[in-house]
């Protein structure tokens, strides 16, 4: 059974302790442990009215242990040496684990580049990334798969049940617009009419993607039809690499497009489709 005064013993006491066992001086010792001198004396005045000891003979020359001081001083090395394994096991995992983090694929070329500067200081294993759809990265998130997801978001989209475990957090907002190869000729137009674009063929990622829906539902609104499927792939990045190379329609946000203009020789035209949509940082609500 532990004595009752030993359960007010604290770790910085036994670190005292031990450094002036080593034979450091008080006014030192205190500094190591950010405290003055004075306090310094008065928690080793603590520690041997805890343990019933004298610990230290003092005189001008400073604190001698006397031999209840040095056995202490022993175990003391011991019990530190512990804790820090403790402290190691129990406080530094959280900064050792690795972030997963997922995200749709524009994400992965504009932001996460960015994010794991962020976070490389926080998380020692680094930043593991998972690219997906938006539906696949939110239920993986709600599952614990993946501890947070940056996906486009809407009133809607905020309002499912999927979501609503969900904190959400909007980082950014962006624009629809179509591209064209440059060398098209209406890709530097500065007017252009809806219709102008019935008779284009397009490159477009898989059915019931955020960026084909949007072409779509331009197209439904203007009474232009179906847009022309020349080319289908699996991202709106896909997209716009592969209509700049066969001379194609293509249409994504207006930031990625911009960013390869001169490498992909891509111009965004003067037509916007719909409102700008939210990019929203999904994380698991603290319980």
């Amino acid at each position: 059974m532990i004595h009752p005064k030993l359960d007010y013993l604290r770790i910085r006491q036994l670190r005292l302790l031990v450094m002036l066992n080593q034979g450091m001086t008080l006014s030192s010792a205190a500094e190591q442990l950010s405290i003055t001198a004075a306090a310094a004396s008065l928690m080793l005045q603590e520690l041997e009215s805890s343990v019933g000891h004298t610990l230290f003979t003092r005189d001008r020359r400073g604190a001698k242990p006397t031999e209840a001081g040095q056995q202490l001083a022993a175990r003391a090395a011991v019990v530190i040496e512990e804790f820090s394994l403790f402290e190691q096991e129990t406080i530094a995992p959280k900064h050792r684990t690795t972030l997963r983090l997922g995200v749709i694929p524009q994400v992965m070329i504009e932001r996460v580049p960015h994010i794991a500067q962020r976070y490389a200081a926080h998380y020692t294993g680094g930043l593991q990334v998972q690219e997906g759809t938006s539906g696949e990265l939110l239920a993986a998130v709600q599952s614990g798969q993946l501890a947070a997801a940056i996906v486009r978001t809407s009133p809607s989209v905020q309002s499912t049940e999927q979501t609503r475990s969900l904190q959400l957090d909007v980082i950014a907002s962006e624009q629809a617009v179509i591209a064209l190869p440059l060398q098209h000729p209406l890709a530097h137009r500065k007017r252009i009419q809806a219709s102008d674009l019935k008779a284009l063929q397009w490159v477009l990622p898989e059915p019931g993607s955020y960026i084909r829906n949007m072409l779509t539902h331009y197209f439904q609104v203007n009474q232009l039809g179906t847009p022309q499927t020349a080319l289908q792939v699996t991202t709106t990045v896909q997209a716009l690499w592969c209509a700049s190379q066969m001379g194609l329609a293509a249409a994504g946000p207006l930031a990625i497009i911009e960013r390869f203009s001169k490498d992909w020789q891509i111009s965004a035209l003067p037509i916007k489709l719909g409102e700008p949509v939210e990019l929203g940082l999904f994380i698991a609500r603290l319980s």
